[in-house]
This record gives structure tokens, C-alpha cells and sequence, in this order.
């Protein structure tokens, strides 16, 4: 009776051992899977919609990095190089996450949830509901994630590539506002005209590009159109300084982080070139200011706003806005400005 006990007993843990295990085997590899299905690990740029102080809606940028382990999502994200707040969250098996989103810092009480839907290419978008403990509030908005595409490489100009860059400026920037005189000096003269260009290797292809120089404290007057009493303190008193006269990005790759990496490698120009300050004039339309939420990430501080900037350009090179339209071009201008470490 003994012996048949022992038996019993043994073919019980054996039995529990084994539905423990194919327990155990269909779980890890479900959550294989979901992995291979939705591959979310990585990095993004996202954004989302949001008010200011004043209550005025926005759209601000951040970038994310995402760990998957099986159904369960982790990541951090960083807004204006300040706030850091950490994700958690689950993917399911049609591809819905569903989550929560706290600030990193003890302190800081802001807390809120979000919903996303996956797509083919890993991209996400959904709302997200939340307490902003800065403004004392409960908001809510539109949330995106788009895949940062790390097959992009910057490359200086080349003679190659210049028909590629000349229609990525005439589509984002306005037609004939990038001369081939500016282009031919980036190639000419590389020590102080600096001429980046994005390519996605995957497909071939130029997707971006950046325009920067060395300027003289002779030539802000020009460059910033503003007597010299009202142009920034921190341009005036700067010893060596670069302007990054224009970026622009093909429309199908925005949203991958391009535009912060053709700056951070501008940057990084600017300091082997001995240029410790750089400023650049962002341009905002009725449609927003295009590089507020790359130059706040990046940490540039915004120092003046000037209204109608390009109007007399416009007008006098007959260049077409492509807010404005034909001139008279009536979009502002923003000065950024950074000093370099």
C-alpha cells in the first residue's frame, strides 16, 4: 500500500511537472511570437498633442526607447531634455497596446495612460489621458510613434547627390530659395560652408539635407534683419559663431529623428571648426513653427521672434512660399541660439 502511494504520489509531481512545463513551453512561445509579429524594441520619435500655459494646443516632440519582452512593453521618453517620464505597457495579440506613463522623478505627480494601435512598419498612434503636475491639470490628445529608421547615414555634399537636394528644398523649403551658388560653396569650401545630406541606405536615397556656415559678428545685422541693439545678447558677445541656414527632410521619411541628426552632426562640424555658438532661424507659418520641438530637444533657447522675415526676400528673389504661396511670403521667424560645449 505504501509502494502504491509513493507511486501515486510520484505520477501526480511528474503529471503537475509536466502540465507546469507545456504550461510554461505555450506561454514563452506565444510570447515569441507576438515578438516576431510586433517587433516593438527600439527607438522612436513621438508626438503628441498638448496645451501650454496659456491653454493653447500644441504639438510637442520626444523621443522614446522602447524593450519588449513578450507582451510586456517598457521604455522612457524625454520632453525638452527636462521631464523623463517611464512607460509600461502590454501589447495584444491583434496589435492594441494599453498603458501607463509616470514621471521618473519621485517627486513629480504626473501620471496618465495611453492607447496605441501598432501598424505594419511599427509605427503607432492612439491618445494618451493624463495629470500634468506642472500646469495642475487633466489633458488629453492625439499620441504617435514613428520608427526611427537607423539605415540613415550623413554624408557631405558631393556633386552626386546635388539634383536630389535641390528637390527636397524646392517641395519644404520654397522654390529657388536654396541657390546652386550656396550649394557649389558647401563642396568648395567646406571649412566654413557645411553641407550634411541624410541617405537611407536601405532605399537609396537622399532624404534630408542641412546648410550651415561660419559667421562674422559683421554679418548678423544682415542675417537677422533687426537693428543691432535688438539682436541677442548671446549672439553679440559670442567670439566665433555658426549659422544653420536651412534643414529640410523629405516628406516620407519625417518623424524618424533625421532632422536631430543632421544638427547633431552639424554641431559636431562646428566644434572640430573652433565654433562654440550656434544660432538658426526656424521658420514659422500659420501651420507652426517647423523646428521647435528638434531645437528644444536639443537644447537650443529660443531668443526673438520676428514677424514677416522673408517678405522682401520673397519679393525681390521671387521665391514661392509653400505656406504662402507666391510672394509676398508673410511667415515669421524664430531665433534660436546654443553654445556648444
Amino acid at each position: 500500500m505504501i509502494v502504491d502511494l509513493i507511486r501515486n504520489v510520484a505520477v501526480g509531481v511528474v503529471g503537475g511537472m509536466l502540465v507546469g512545463g507545456f504550461g510554461y513551453l505555450h506561454g514563452y512561445m506565444k510570447n515569441r511570437s507576438l515578438e516576431k509579429k510586433f517587433p516593438l524594441s527600439g527607438e522612436y520619435i513621438s508626438k503628441f498633442e498638448d496645451k501650454n500655459k496659456n491653454g493653447v494646443k500644441t504639438t510637442c516632440t520626444a523621443p522614446v526607447k522602447l524593450k519588449q519582452k513578450g507582451k510586456k512593453i517598457t521604455g522612457t521618453t524625454t520632453f525638452a531634455g527636462k521631464r523623463t517620464w517611464i512607460l509600461e505597457g502590454e501589447v495584444s495579440d491583434d496589435g492594441h497596446i494599453h498603458g501607463i506613463y509616470f514621471a521618473e522623478d519621485p517627486v513629480d505627480k504626473g501620471i496618465g495612460n495611453f492607447f496605441l494601435k501598432v501598424d505594419n512598419h511599427r509605427n503607432m498612434s492612439g491618445l494618451w489621458s493624463g495629470y500634468d503636475s506642472e500646469n495642475g491639470r487633466i489633458e488629453s490628445g492625439k499620441y504617435t510613434f514613428k520608427h526611427v529608421n537607423r539605415k540613415i547615414v550623413v554624408l557631405d555634399f558631393s556633386d552626386r547627390y546635388v539634383t536630389s537636394i535641390v528637390s527636397i528644398a524646392d517641395k519644404q523649403i520654397g522654390q529657388d530659395y536654396i541657390s546652386s551658388e550656396l550649394i557649389g560653396k558647401c563642396m568648395a569650401d567646406p571649412e566654413n560652408f557645411i553641407g550634411k545630406l541624410a541617405f537611407d541606405k536601405e532605399i537609396r536615397k537622399v532624404v534630408g539635407f542641412s546648410i550651415s556656415y561660419r559667421v562674422d559678428q559683421s554679418q548678423l545685422h544682415e542675417l537677422i534683419k533687426v537693428d543691432h541693439k535688438h539682436i541677442p545678447r548671446m549672439l553679440t558677445y559670442a567670439r566665433s559663431l555658426g549659422v544653420i541656414k536651412s534643414i529640410a527632410v523629405d516628406d516620407e521619411s519625417k518623424g524618424q529623428g533625421i532632422g536631430t541628426l543632421l544638427i547633431e552632426e552639424t554641431m559636431h562640424t562646428f566644434k572640430k571648426r573652433g565654433i562654440h555658438t550656434a544660432f538658426t532661424v526656424a521658420w514659422k507659418s500659420r501651420l507652426g513653427t517647423n523646428l521647435h520641438g528638434v531645437l528644444s530637444q536639443l537644447n537650443f533657447e529660443q531668443l526673438i521672434e520676428l514677424p514677416n522675415y522673408w517678405k522682401e526676400d520673397s519679393i525681390k528673389e521671387n521665391f514661392t512660399c509653400p505656406v504662402c504661396g507666391n510672394p509676398p511670403c508673410l511667415c515669421s521667424a524664430v531665433i534660436y541660439g546654443m553654445n556648444i560645449a
